[in-house]
């Protein structure tokens, strides 16, 4: 069919449609007639096709909407198998190519649609592959994960899960319409299914099951039950749907011959009744399926926690697991949609490049966005609000609250079908509406507990969003309340909106907890229907923080809201004041109560809190101080008041207050005293001068004596925030002086002007020890240092690394007493003494959180959570380990070392005498250190 006759065929429809009183059925059939006619012209309009369907909601083909390529005559006199098959694959092309989601906020349904080929991006499964020897080449590692594509081409019979959001009907919907182009003959269509695809231009056939399973529910008596390799139930609804025997014919021809790929679509959509009906029925076709599809593919997708109910388990099927995109591949998907966007002239709040450039920015900088952006449907919704907007809100209770106005901007019926006011009966329903209601649902999802699915949020059965939308709807009208509940659940069930979604015959839930938790967070703050002890926010947030870390997310974003949406920034202030004196000092529920006051305040920020007056600045630093004892307290059995993981909270809470810690003006560094004795309380820890056992810690090996100088060590590794004044100013031209000879050329040459890393969210919290710094500029920072604190230093000494021996000496000496295996002694490591892999971070930890771990001296972290730099060569060790390499390296560049073991390590790597050497050049994670004020040199 040309254009012209397909532009006229839609006009002729749409106005058959406006006829008052179009009977339903023939109304669904012009509608489906449309949709496809308008995928033909890639014109289509913003409606939502399927919203199941993610990554951009590319929309599924409905095989229904085959009659319209054929007049509705059962054979279609007149067209030849040919046409047919022609007409079939760009049919399928056109539907599998929409973008709904792109185009929600359209308010030009005649621009030029958004279409999946121009923005699909790579996704990925859990498994992983070895590397080829030219892929190790490009990239570090042994192993990288497996393509979905690919995991698609190795299994001919594959069960694709996915999390809502992730992407499993995008990925159908790109194979679908890159088979089809390829079958009619395109050029370049199978390449973009990637090197791993290998089968060639198979014929796709795109199956939605909850379309097959309404068709099926529809019959007047129950079809028989396929047998074991009777595929029938298949063909037989095809030829319904289609109205093409013929057509069908050739599609099952082309499946026996092992020329076909089946995209079975949504297993998770397919409703059961109380007999198991239409889903057993199904299940058996599916697994019928496995063996009448010969030697052509068979793919099936369905929701993860769905596919672990028996019900839906296809024996003998292999299944993967979509995984939320790597950063590689968030940068790769906002590339693509800003290309996009800029060929189709699309409307945008500033530059494109500098846009694009700023999101991915800002989704690497904030851990909030990350969290989201691994989800390619969420991606897409931060996308476009980031380049309609030029930008996306500072605070995170901004960026939901945007998000989920976004995703109701989508919620709405198929064309022909009454709004949800309508269908209420409630003419002054409005958003506002329905958004409180959908907070009272995401409270009772929260209430009922966090699933254990990881981002998703808990399952709500239709009971409880029953009794929770009747008892909205009773503020309405009693009598009707528990009818419009239903109809509600109905209104969901049919059109999912992105916030509310169902999963199963008898549940329901918000495909992020992001959402859940933000919706419970308004909820917290709103007025109504709150039980006695619960009127004040103080009151019912207290209530819900002492039941477990659930509520911890929803409680500050409550508190954000009520700062930065509602500008009100006593009750919050209020709750934190109210979680530090609820409990005794110094037991573990106060630990955890000033771990989430901090929290709170950080929410609140230092200025907002100076507006309350004097006395709430001296509340900032009164939970200043409890943070503190919370990381530093052990009762008389060395025991801390929380674990190790609570405790690295309360250290990423006291980063936000300001950690009283450590030095970090040049006057507080000046401040700092350098004790007499062994050991000390502030920040330098002493060793007096004197003869040490260094080395020998290997089976066989040797130690000797050295003797030593007084020195004093730095209590922590230096960190972040005592950097940062060295990244502005020593990495300029008037920095050369504080920097080796070597290490300058080196920076010189490499345009090197900050630490590697450096810009990484997950490593930037003010008080975790700074990383990816090289050896060149752990020596630069020394001198730098050194110079600032010349006045004050003893006489003779400066600001340098430790040399290898100083570095031992202060982790295993102990007066009085045999030197330690580790720095606390000879008990085994766990994660209360030292971060390593046991401690299960996926980043180095505030500094000082684990107090057991300290030394003899006082020092603590020697062990554990980032290697440190030393100042002598490697190969001098043990004999020289005092002497330092002044303009390293003199011979050999591979002869710097780091000594400590870090997060990332096993237990072996904590001992005091592990070390490893490294080039001095390399920063990468590895590199962090240590001072000390010692003698200039040996």
């Amino acid at each position: 069919m040309s254009d012209p006759d397909t532009q006229r065929k839609i006009t002729e429809l749409e106005s058959t449609l406006a006829i008052p009183g179009l009977p339903a059925a023939a109304r669904e059939a012009i509608e489906a007639q449309l949709r496809v006619l308008r995928g033909q012209l890639g014109s289509v309009s913003g409606e939502l096709e399927n919203s199941g369907s993610l990554h951009g909601n590319a929309a599924a083909i409905n095989f229904g909407t085959m009659q319209a390529f054929f007049g509705g005559s059962p054979e279609a006199p007149g067209l030849d198998l040919a046409t047919l098959r022609r007409e079939y694959l760009l049919g399928l092309a056109g539907a599998c190519s929409r973008l709904s989601l792109a185009d929600a906020d359209s308010s030009d349904p005649a621009r030029a649609a958004i279409e999946l080929a121009s923005v699909y991006t790579r996704l990925e499964v859990a498994s992983t592959v070895a590397l080829t020897k030219q892929e190790q080449q490009d990239r570090p590692g042994q192993q990288r994960q497996l393509a979905a594509i690919e995991a698609l081409a190795q299994q001919p019979r594959l069960v694709l899960l996915g999390d809502p959001g992730g992407g499993k009907s995008t990925l159908v919907n790109f194979v679908g319409l890159c088979l089809a182009r390829a079958a009619l003959g395109e050029e370049g269509w199978l390449a973009r299914l990637g090197e791993g695809w290998t089968h060639g231009a198979l014929i796709p056939i795109r199956v939605v099951l909850r379309e097959f399973a309404a068709w099926l529910a529809a019959q007047p008596a129950q079809p028989a039950q396929p047998k074991q390799g009777d595929a029938a139930l298949l063909w037989k609804w095809l030829e319904h749907a289609m109205r093409s025997a013929s057509l069908v014919a050739w599609l099952r021809g082309e499946v026996s011959g092992g020329r076909a790929l089946l995209l079975l679509d949504g297993l998770d959509e397919v409703p059961s009744d109380a007999q198991g009906q239409p889903l057993a029925l199904i299940r058996e076709m599916l697994i019928a399926l496995k063996m009448a599809a010969g030697s052509s593919r068979v793919v099936v997708t369905c929701r993860v926690l769905d596919y672990q109910q028996t019900t839906r388990q296809l024996a003998g099927w292999l299944s993967e697991r979509i995984i939320p995109f790597s950063e590689d591949l968030r940068h790769e998907f906002i590339g693509h949609w800003y290309a996009t966007l800029v060929q189709l002239d699309r409307p945008l709040n500033g530059d494109p490049a500098t846009l694009r450039e700023r999101l991915r920015a800002e989704v690497r900088a904030r851990p909030e966005l990350r969290r989201l952006a691994g989800n390619p449907l969420l991606l897409t919704m931060m996308t476009l609000l980031h380049a309609y907007e030029g930008r996306l809100p500072d605070e995170r209770v901004r960026l939901y609250e945007k998000c989920i106005e976004f995703l109701l901007l989508r919620w709405r019926p198929e064309r022909g079908e009454p709004a949800l006011r309508a269908q209420l009966e409630l003419p002054e329903w409005s958003e506002s509406d329905l958004g409180r209601l959908l907070d009272r649902l995401g409270f009772a999802a929260h209430t009922r507990g966090v699933s254990g699915d990881g981002e998703s949020g808990a399952d709500l059965p239709y009971a409880v969003l029953i009794e929770t939308a009747r008892a909205f709807f009773a503020g309405y009208d009693a009598e009707r309340a528990f009818g419009r509940a239903e109809t509600f659940c109905r209104y969901v069930s049919r059109f999912g909106n992105g916030v509310l979604q169902k999963f199963g015959p008898d549940t329901y839930r918000f495909p992020h907890r992001t959402f859940q938790e933000y919706l419970a967070a308004r909820r917290l703050t709103g007025d109504g229907d709150w039980g006695a002890g619960e009127a004040e926010f103080v009151e019912r947030a207290l209530a819900r923080a002492g039941t477990g870390p659930q509520w911890r997310e929803a409680l500050l974003l409550a508190a954000s809201r009520l700062v930065v949406l509602h500008e009100q920034i006593r009750p919050a202030a209020d709750l934190a004041e109210a979680l530090l004196d609820e409990h005794p000092e110094r037991t573990p529920a106060w630990a955890r109560g000033a771990t989430l006051a901090g929290e709170v305040l950080g929410e609140v920020g230092k200025e907002r809190l100076s507006r309350l007056g004097v006395k709430r600045a001296a509340q900032w630093e009164r939970t200043q101080a409890a943070l503190v004892t919370v990381l530093e307290h052990q009762d008389s059995a060395g025991q801390a008041l929380i674990p190790t993981i609570e405790r690295v909270r309360a250290g990423y809470a006291l980063a936000q207050l300001g950690d009283p810690r450590f030095p970090v003006e040049l006057a507080q560094w000046r401040g700092e005293a350098y004790p007499a004795g062994f050991g000390g309380s502030g920040y330098w820890q002493a060793l007096p001068a004197g003869t040490y056992a260094i080395g020998g810690w290997e089976e066989d090996a040797r130690s000797v004596d050295i003797a030593l100088s007084a020195f004093w060590i730095a209590r922590y590794p230096v960190t972040v925030a005592q950097f940062a004044p060295f990244v502005t100013q020593g990495y300029g031209p008037e920095a050369e002086h504080w920097w080796t000879l070597k290490g300058w050329r080196w920076k010189q040459k490499e345009a090197h002007m900050q630490p590697w890393l450096w810009d990484d969210p997950r490593y930037t919290a003010a008080n975790q020890p700074v990383i990816g710094v090289t050896w060149y500029e752990a020596m630069a920072f020394c001198a730098w240092l050194s110079e600032q604190l010349a006045e004050t230093l003893p006489a003779g000494y400066v600001v340098r690394l430790p040399s290898e021996a100083e570095w031992e000496v202060a982790a295993s000496a102990a007066l009085n007493a045999p030197r330690r295996t580790y720095p606390w002694g000879e008990a085994e490591p766990t994660p209360e003494r030292a971060i390593y892999d046991a401690s299960g971070l996926d980043t180095p930890a505030p500094v000082g959180v684990c107090p057991a771990g300290a030394a003899a001296c006082g020092a603590l972290d020697l062990a554990g959570n980032v290697w440190e730099w030393c100042g002598s060569r490697y190969k001098s060790y043990p004999a020289l380990g005092q002497v330092l390499a002044k303009d390293f390296p003199p011979d050999s560049s591979f002869d710097v070392l780091v000594r400590g073991g870090g997060w990332r390590e096993r237990s072996t790597s904590v001992r005091c005498g592990a070390r490893v050497r490294v080039l001095p050049l390399y920063g990468v994670v590895i590199g962090g250190f240590r001072l000390v004020v010692a003698l200039r040199s040996h």
